[in-house]
């Protein structure tokens, strides 16, 4: 019996074109179990909400939020972790594009390693959906953890990027309610994880990571954010 799966995506602003790509891919996936649940964090662009609610009419396996005021990047995901009742959940950003195999080979490792999350490597594209780096894992010269590794300690630096991770409803229910010392939901979730089953890496590339000048880490906002988490980190440990 395959497993319900929960995949929580926000969305803001988006352009239209990165939003439709990323809806489709993750509709399109070869693991059809699973409930979309979509949080608008009160977008301006009427053209983003219209787009949602017509995605939300044609596939019933979208779940729709609008809110009405502007919650933050974590504070959206923590509503949507709060909707969630699947025993497995993945996040997703607005504007990546899943490959068709994402959730069968998440969903495949998390259960026969037995740990409490997996994440996956990625391909980087560019605005227009082409490769500009096939291993975004090696070209951040992060650690590939391929064992069950408990224990580790994921805030000396960032191990896995919120949308290439899947993680159980065991990590959901420890990580809520998040507290003022959530900078960001995957951080986490990593290190929730890491100190239950453990967390094992997928060293392959299951989606394409797009980088352009709006990503909130990605691009022109990436120092001023890491110069952020710098000091929330300090006051984590």
């Amino acid at each position: 019996m395959e497993e319900n799966i929960d995949i929580l995506l926000t969305t803001y602003n988006t352009k239209i074109e990165y939003l439709k790509e990323q809806i489709d891919s993750i509709l399109n996936q070869t693991y059809t179990n699973f409930k979309l649940i979509i949080s608008d964090d009160c977008s301006p662009k009427e053209e983003v909400k219209t787009t949602l609610r017509e995605y939300a009419q044609k596939d019933k396996r979208i779940e729709l939020y609008f809110q009405e005021k502007n919650l933050g990047c974590t504070k959206s995901f923590e509503f949507l972790l709060n909707k969630s009742t699947a025993n497995y959940i993945a996040f997703s950003d607005h504007d990546d594009i899943w490959y068709p195999t994402k959730i069968e080979e998440s969903i495949k490792a998390i259960k026969e390693k037995d740990v409490s999350l997996v994440y996956c490597d990625s391909n980087q594209i560019d605005a227009n959906g082409k490769i500009i780096n096939e291993s975004y894992l090696r070209y951040k010269n992060m650690p590939i953890i391929n064992t069950n590794y408990n224990k580790i300690l994921p805030f000396s630096r960032h191990i896995a990027i919120g949308c290439s991770q899947m993680i159980t409803k065991e990590v959901k229910e420890k990580m809520l309610p998040f507290t003022e010392k959530t900078f960001a939901h995957d951080w986490h979730s990593t290190y929730i994880a890491s100190n239950l089953k453990g967390i094992y890496c997928i060293d392959k590339p299951l989606f394409g990571y797009r980088i352009h000048e709006n990503n909130i880490f990605g691009g022109r906002n990436l120092k001023q954010n890491m110069r952020t988490l710098e000091k929330r980190k300090r006051k984590w440990l």
